[in-house]
C-alpha cells in the first residue's frame, strides 16, 4: 500500500482484531468472552458484516496468527471518491 496522495497506490483499511476462533482449545479460553459486548461480536465472527456495514465491498483475509488473531484488508467501493 502506497502513501495517501501516491497516484496509483491502493487505497483500503488493515484491520487486526480477535475473530471466531478456529481451534476448541481457544473456543475454551475465550468463551467468558462472549459476556462482554465489547468482544462477543468478534468472536461470534461479525467483523466482516460489519465492514460491509460500513461501506467497504472489498474484505479478504490476508492472515491468521495463532487461529485467534485476523488480518484483513477492506476496500471501499469504487464510487466512494475513487478516481478512474
Amino acid at each position: 500500500m502506497g502513501m495517501p496522495g501516491d497516484s496509483g497506490a491502493a487505497r483500503g483499511l488493515v484491520i487486526a482484531d480477535l475473530d471466531r476462533p478456529a481451534n476448541p482449545l481457544w473456543w475454551l479460553l475465550t468463551w467468558p468472552l462472549l459476556a462482554m459486548p465489547m468482544t462477543a461480536a468478534n468472536l461470534r465472527g461479525e467483523i466482516p458484516a460489519f465492514l460491509r456495514r460500513s461501506g467497504f465491498q472489498s474484505i479478504e483475509v490476508r492472515g491468521r496468527w495463532m487461529n485467534l488473531l485476523t488480518f484483513w484488508v477492506a476496500r471501499p467501493t469504487a464510487d466512494e471518491g475513487e478516481q478512474p
